[in-house]
């Protein structure tokens, strides 16, 4: 530099550059370690509750069916409304593992068992983050913003009206609180 008054500044402009590209460095390898983080405890979870799930069989005892129900449910909220004749019942399962739940509504019969909703916290598989990830480059692309790096993407959260209906017959009605007819 020909300016005696700016000397040092090239200097610090130059360390000011490196500090900037290290730090890119650096928060690139933090998305990626984030997102392998994310990767490892969803098959983690992914495992344990396939082989949960692959433990049942029809002829297990209350014990064995209550210790798997467990390991899957953390909660279950029961609410019935009351009319004429029975009335009906809403019944929301918060899942083990998995920030998500589903609502379904029944009659006191609870042979027909109606699905209506499932939200989740964020996506738990490869679908949901596909379909999540469209959303966001859309989403980015219509507020000018710049697209979260797809290793890093978590999905959205979601819920989903899911108008299934669950049939059951009445000898597939696991009940504990009488003897079955």
């Amino acid at each position: 530099m020909k300016n005696p008054k700016l000397k040092g500044i090239e200097t610090f402009i130059d360390d000011f550059i490196n500090a900037k590209k290290k730090l890119e460095t650096i928060e690139l390898k933090l998305e990626s370690l984030i997102a392998h983080i994310s990767e490892v405890e969803n098959n983690s979870r992914n495992k344990r509750t396939k082989s949960d799930i692959e433990s049942y069989s029809e002829d297990v005892g209350f014990d064995v069916l209550k210790k798997l129900i467990h390991s899957l449910v953390e909660r279950i909220e029961i609410h019935h409304t009351k009319e004429e004749k029975s009335g009906f019942y809403v019944v929301q399962i918060k899942y083990r593992y998995y920030e998500e739940y589903s609502t379904f509504v029944t009659n006191w019969q609870a042979l027909n068992w109606y699905w209506a909703n499932h939200t989740r916290k964020t996506a738990y598989t490869q679908k949901d983050l596909d379909e999540d990830y469209e959303i966001e480059k859309y989403m980015a692309n219509k507020k000018g913003r710049k697209v979260i790096p797809k290793k890093a993407f978590k999905g959205y959260s979601s819920s989903a009206m899911m108008h299934e209906i669950i049939k059951l017959k009445p000898e597939e009605l696991l009940r504990f609180d009488y003897p079955s007819t």
